[in-house]
């Protein structure tokens, strides 16, 4: 059954749905239930000029939904930077802090054997300058220890590649290792994905120090 509205509006409901209108633009404007307004419109058949508005209407407000939910995210980032900077406003770099940071980083994804090589592995640019400048601000080190195998998809560009982690990393490309290359279709290639480097440092010494700083940093912090 259909609600109890008089048959002057109900005209008038139909008459809007046959000129585009939508449904939450004909029930603002008869001041009735959308729900109602659907259920009394839902057998019209449509010209194709009403069809047509309805559907550029439709695509309209996805797009205005994309829109909206694209300007959300911006500014909950933006708070998140205020956030982090406000946190951050006071922070110097000393040997210490420098070696807090790198130890931590290294923990996350870092080798974890207390035998072999330093061996760091990331395909985040940032944090990839940000371990290594803090290890060279904790340690004095050999850079001629240094060595990095790339891991990439065969979409990359292997010179190109090189070349940006050598500027990264500020590891001379006579430094980098061979290549490992996985096949990829291209079909989900990742926007501004350059590729994973693991970064090896040829001093285990280094190594198990970073490593032993957790349990250390635990105790302190009376954990």
């Amino acid at each position: 059954m259909y609600p109890m509205i008089s048959s002057h509006i109900k005209i008038q409901i139909k008459k809007l749905r046959q000129k585009g209108f939508s449904i939450k633009e004909i029930a603002k404007q008869v001041n009735v239930a959308p729900s109602t307004v659907s259920l009394l419109v839902r057998s019209l058949v449509l010209n194709n000029e009403a069809k047509e508005i309805l559907i550029k209407k439709n695509i309209q407000g996805r797009l205005k939904a994309v829109e909206s939910i694209i300007n959300k995210r911006k500014e909950r980032q933006s708070h998140a930077i205020s956030v982090a900077r406000d946190l951050l406003k006071n922070f110097s770099l000393n040997k210490n802090i420098a070696f807090l940071i790198a130890s931590i980083s290294y923990e996350c994804e870092g080798g974890k054997s207390n035998f072999g090589v330093l061996e760091f592995t990331n395909s985040d640019p940032i944090l990839v300058k940000i371990f290594l400048h803090t290890l060279r601000h904790s340690f004095e080190l050999n850079e001629s220890k240094f060595r990095i195998i790339m891991q990439l998809h065969s979409y990359h560009n292997e010179k190109e590649e090189k070349l940006f982690w050598s500027k990264v990393t500020r590891i001379p490309e006579t430094k980098f290792t061979k290549t490992f290359t996985k096949k990829e279709s291209g079909i989900n290639i990742k926007e501004g994905y350059r590729g994973c480097v693991q970064i090896k440092y040829f001093d285990v010494r280094i190594k198990r120090t970073l490593l032993a700083s957790k349990l250390i940093l635990a105790n302190k912090m009376g954990l």
